[in-house]
């Protein structure tokens, strides 16, 4: 499996796993589902170490950010990007950004500056983003 497609699989185990209202069930963990939680939660995959994907989309506050900021830190003491770090629990619903001729708008797509077209496009980006997660490449991570 790609490091791409692992960590669409990923991302997509943990949003789908958090959607349920029954307090009683108890859901079977996938190994998928294990490895895409502990790599979401590892901090071993920013440079420097100690940024996860957990730090700025926090399970507790609606994966989103964790102390409400406007626009997160990055790994770096001292990085910010000019976006936000935005709820994760939609980004599976989202269409795959598209021009629509007849509207003459967009449709889809997972920032509003164009950034991610689509899911598999994002998972990539924070973890090469220099105001990210800083690792430049995905051989990095």
């Amino acid at each position: 499996m790609s490091k791409k497609n692992f960590l669409i699989s990923f991302i997509a185990a943990i949003m789908l796993s958090s959607c349920t209202d029954d307090s009683e069930y108890v859901p079977v963990i996938s190994n998928k589902t294990a490895i895409g939680k502990l790599i979401f939660f590892d901090k071993n995959l920013s440079n420097p170490i100690g940024q996860a994907c957990a730090s700025c989309h926090a399970p507790e506050t609606g994966f989103s950010d964790p102390l409400h900021r406007d626009i997160s830190e990055g790994a770096v003491t001292g990085t910010f990007s000019n976006i936000n770090s935005p709820n994760l629990a939609y980004n599976v619903f989202s269409p795959e950004r598209t021009y629509n001729t007849t509207d003459e708008t967009y449709i889809g797509g997972l920032f509003l500056n164009g950034r991610s077209p689509n899911l598999k496009e994002q998972l990539i980006h924070p973890f090469i983003g220099a105001v990210e997660m800083n690792n430049g490449t995905i051989a990095n991570v």
